[in-house]
C-alpha cells in the first residue's frame, strides 16, 4: 500500500545514518476514490470536509518499525472507517478557522474532541486516524524488550 511505502521510505532513510529504534508513519485518506493528503490552504481544508461530509471515510496509515540492534524489521498498514455526518456550513467554517486542519490528511483527526461529533460510526484504529497507531508501536517495543511505564495523574 501507498501509505506503507511511504512509511517505509522514510525509516529506510533515517537508518542509513542512525542506530536504535526508528519510527514512521505516513497517513492520507480516502473519500469518493480520491486521496485527501494534508490541505495546502484554509480554502482546500474546507472543500475537504464538505466532499467528507455525510460520507464514508478510509483512513490508511503506513508504520514502519526498525530496530537494527534486534533484527526487527516490520512495516504494514492500519486501515480505518469513518461514516461521518453531515457537516453543516457553518460548523465546517467554525472548524476551519479554529483547528490546525492543514497538519492533518483531508482536514481530519478525530483525536480532537470536537470532531468526534462528526463521527457516526467507527471501526478500526484510533490512534492509527491520529497518525500513529499505537496499538502497533506497543507491540513492536515489546518485542524489541523496551519497557513501557505508565503514570498516574
Amino acid at each position: 500500500m501507498r501509505a506503507e511505502k511511504i512509511a517505509r521510505g522514510k525509516a529506510e532513510e533515517v537508518s542509513k545514518t542512525n542506530e536504535g529504534i526508528i519510527i514512521a508513519a505516513d497517513t492520507f485518506v480516502a473519500c469518493d476514490g480520491k486521496v485527501l493528503e494534508k490541505p495546502i490552504d484554509l480554502e482546500e481544508a474546507r472543500e475537504m470536509l464538505k466532499m467528507e461530509s455525510n460520507k464514508r471515510i478510509v483512513v490508511y496509515t503506513g508504520f514502519c518499525y526498525i530496530d537494527k540492534l534486534n533484527g526487527i524489521n516490520f512495516s504494514t498498514t492500519s486501515i480505518s472507517n469513518l461514516d461521518l455526518r453531515e457537516i453543516r456550513e457553518n460548523e465546517i467554517n467554525n472548524f476551519v478557522e479554529n483547528n490546525p486542519v492543514l497538519q492533518w490528511s483531508g482536514a481530519f483527526c478525530p483525536l480532537y474532541l470536537y470532531q468526534t461529533t462528526f463521527i457516526n460510526h467507527f471501526e478500526g484504529s484510533i490512534t492509527s486516524v491520529s497518525g500513529l497507531p499505537t496499538d502497533l508501536l506497543t507491540e513492536c517495543f515489546e518485542k524489541s524488550g523496551v519497557e513501557i511505564k505508565g503514570s498516574s495523574l
